[in-house]
C-alpha cells in the first residue's frame, strides 16, 4: 500500500496544482469533488484491468512492461514542463474536471498498470487500497491548499521532476522483479 501511495502522490503532483488551481477560483468545490471521484475511479479500473494481463500474457514478457514508466521518466526528466496551470479558463463541471484528470493522467496508468500486471491478486488488493486512500487524501490536499496555491506555484520546477524519477524508479522495480512476484 505504501508503494502504491508513493506513486499516486508522485505521478499526481501536477494534478494538484492544477485541480488547486481550479479550485482556488471556483467558490463551490462540489463539482470538483464529484468529477476527481470518476476521474479516480475510472483510472483505478483501467489499472486493475491490467491485472488482467498476467491471465494472458506469459510472465516473463510482462517484466517488459516495466520500459513504458521507465521511457516515460527518462523522458520526463529529459523536457519536464514548466508551464504554470491556470484554472481561470476551467470549466466548472464534473465532466470538465473529470475529463481534465484523465487526460493528465497517462503517467499514473504507466506506472501503476505495469504494478498490477506483475502482482499477484493479493498485491493486487493492497496496490488497490493505496491508490484509493492516495486518490482520498490527494483530494482533501487539493480542498485544504487551494487557499495556498499562490505560494505552492514557487515549487512548480522541483514538482516537475518529481514524477519523472518516480516513473524511471517504477519502470526499474518493473522490470527486474516482475517474474519473482508472480511465481
Amino acid at each position: 500500500m505504501a508503494l502504491a501511495a508513493g506513486v499516486y502522490a508522485s505521478t499526481n503532483l501536477d494534478n494538484l496544482i492544477l485541480l488547486g488551481s481550479v479550485a482556488a477560483v471556483h467558490p463551490r468545490k462540489q463539482f470538483l469533488v464529484s468529477g476527481y471521484l470518476l476521474a479516480s475511479t475510472c483510472l483505478l479500473l483501467a489499472c486493475v484491468g491490467f491485472s488482467l494481463l498476467s491471465l494472458v500474457v506469459p510472465v516473463q514478457a510482462l517484466a517488459y512492461l516495466g520500459a513504458v514508466p521507465l521511457f516515460m521518466g527518462l523522458r520526463m526528466l529529459a523536457r519536464p514542463s514548466h508551464s504554470a496551470h491556470s484554472g481561470k479558463d476551467t470549466v466548472p463541471s464534473m465532466w470538465a474536471v473529470a475529463i481534465l484528470i484523465l487526460a493528465n493522467s497517462l503517467d499514473t496508468v504507466a506506472a501503476f498498470g505495469p504494478l498490477y500486471a506483475e502482482s499477484k491478486a493479493s498485491a493486487v488488493a493492497g496496490l488497490s487500497l493505496g491508490f484509493a486512500g492516495a486518490a482520498a487524501l490527494w483530494l482533501a490536499v487539493i480542498l485544504k491548499l487551494a487557499s495556498r496555491l499562490p505560494d505552492l506555484s514557487s515549487w512548480q520546477r522541483t514538482l516537475n521532476y518529481g514524477p519523472g524519477v518516480i516513473m524511471v524508479v517504477v519502470g526499474l522495480y518493473v522490470l527486474l522483479d516482475t517474474v519473482t512476484d508472480l511465481q
